[in-house]
């Protein structure tokens, strides 16, 4: 019997917001079990001597131990060569034990990892060393050819290594993007359809107009996370800051860009714009700042995803967005083993996992109307109460579009077809394909993370010269240099 391991889920990825919920989900379990019932009785006895395909996750994936053997009947009974079952990887130690497991000829498919607190890039070092298949001829035929037809096109180019694809890509709905929100009672629609985007703009918009201020702040910052780098258009990651404007590869503290826009959110601290307390990097949105929003108690409002519309409903409110450049997804990726002893039926099994929500929904929900029902678009239990978000078997097993939604999701009636439009006019950027070797990466990502942390309490000013000192002692100079050098061969396609 399958036991489920919910070990604190300690990781840090690319988009903050998920790891708030990762914390979150690890210490749930499903409603219906933890893995352990026996209440589950077969109709269908599996022959023993079917191809078991192996799949590595972290052990904090709690999937249901009954909800696999159903999984595995349907396989069947569909006349499927094959069953799955999972290799679970201690989650403190992913990437160094999942190395070692895909060594072996056990583990046919794999979630490739997250980043971690020291933002090491160990997904590339896990695919340079060619521990899994070059996916590129795999998918021009079929099955792998149905597999490709099923995610975006974009999120294929996103996911490639050194100009290959390794993996397969997250297909996590991101309807991210920068949101700003202004009080029509202040600006007209010709000076909100003109703002540039910048903060520097905002801070222009704030100072043309009176505001009382014992209304609250007049500019309410609700941005969490790394959300900031779409109004400087950057990304930063491994330590780094990656320019999507001069394609260039800084030290973030050495970068105008990046220190500008501190520097301006201070500066309006100072004025009494911003409320003094803010985190520039904050977990989440603040309750009260959400309600002064509501209120319509400000004049200029920045927010992150689609879901704070939901706060933005006054007819006193224009929302104008900035579309997010879609960045690299190789993390958080699935790749298939190059040890697996049939890459055929691996690659067949993937898309019937992928392509559709049949077996996927078995797998997360067990068989509906036994399990689970459908109660207005959601899933339910039978006793009809909501499934709670549980973002965590999702993530690790990449099913988000092929299963039902479930309460607090972003719903549509076809989730497939809203990424598909989502990823079709979206911006890329120009590092696709490119990974950074942090072979040299030493504390440079932690030093950056905690002068983030700090702008809370202290202006940039304060810190700027003590953290540039640490990156510097820590060895940003030779490490900045070998990722240049490495970008340089890159763009020389060598």
């Amino acid at each position: 019997m399958i036991k489920l391991n919910h070990k604190k889920v300690k990781l840090c990825i690319v988009q903050a917001f998920l790891l708030c919920l990762f914390l979150l989900a690890s210490c749930q379990s499903q409603k219906k079990g933890d893995g352990s019932s026996n209440a589950f009785s077969s109709s269908i006895e599996i022959p023993k001597n079917r191809k078991t395909i192996t799949f590595a996750v972290p052990n904090v994936t709690a999937i249901h131990d009954d909800y696999l053997k159903k999984f595995n009947e349907a396989l069947l009974r569909d006349g499927h060569p094959y069953q799955l079952e999972f290799q679970w990887i201690d989650m403190d130690h992913y990437h160094q034990l999942l190395r070692e497991e895909l060594q072996k000829t056990k583990v046919d498919i794999a979630f490739l990892g997250t980043g971690d607190q020291s933002d090491k890039n160990d997904v590339y070092e896990t695919i340079s060393k060619g521990l899994v298949y070059n996916l590129d001829e795999i998918l021009w035929k079929e099955p792998g050819k149905q597999l490709y037809r099923s995610i975006p096109q974009k999120l294929w180019e996103a996911v490639k290594c050194d100009r290959h694809i390794y993996s397969i890509p997250q297909t996590y709905v991101d309807d991210g993007g920068i949101y700003a929100a202004f009080n029509k009672k202040y600006f007209s629609s010709e000076v909100i359809e003109n703002w540039d985007g910048s903060i520097e703009g905002i801070d222009k918009m704030i100072q043309s107009v009176s505001w009382d201020q014992k209304d609250g702040y007049p500019f309410q910052y609700l941005l969490s996370g790394k959300a900031f780098e779409e109004m400087i258009g950057c990304k930063i990651s491994n330590g780094l800051l990656l320019d999507y404007a001069t394609k260039t590869i800084e030290n973030p503290l050495k970068s105008e860009k990046f220190l500008n826009y501190f520097q301006k959110l201070d500066q309006m601290k100072k004025t009494g714009f911003l409320d003094p307390s803010v985190a520039y990097v904050q977990r989440g949105r603040d309750p009260k700042e959400e309600q002064a929003v509501k209120e319509g108690r400000f004049l200029v409002a920045l927010a992150w995803g689609k879901q704070v519309e939901d706060i933005f409903l006054s007819e006193n409110i224009a929302i104008k967005r900035l579309s997010p450049v879609l960045p690299s997804r190789v993390v958080s990726s699935v790749g298939v083993s190059k040890n697996t002893t049939d890459i055929d039926a691996t690659i067949d099994f993937l898309t019937l996992l992928y392509k559709d929500g049949k077996y996927a929904n078995i797998l997360l929900y067990g068989k509906e109307n036994e399990d689970y029902k459908i109660v207005d678009g959601l899933v339910a239990y039978m006793d009809g109460a909501f499934i709670e978000r549980f973002i965590v078997p999702q993530l690790f097993l990449n099913l988000f579009i092929q299963v039902h939604p479930k309460k607090d999701e972003n719903y549509t009636e076809n989730r497939r077809q809203e990424m598909f439009s989502f990823y079709e006019n979206i911006k890329c950027s120009p590092f696709l394909g490119f990974e950074v070797d942090t072979t040299l990466l030493h504390n440079q990502a932690i030093d950056l993370t905690s002068f983030l942390n700090s702008l809370k309490a202290h202006s940039v000013d304060e810190v700027l010269q003590t953290t540039i000192d640490k990156l510097e002692k820590d060895g940003m100079d030779l490490y900045l240099q070998s990722v240049r050098e490495q970008w340089k061969k890159f763009q020389q396609g060598s």
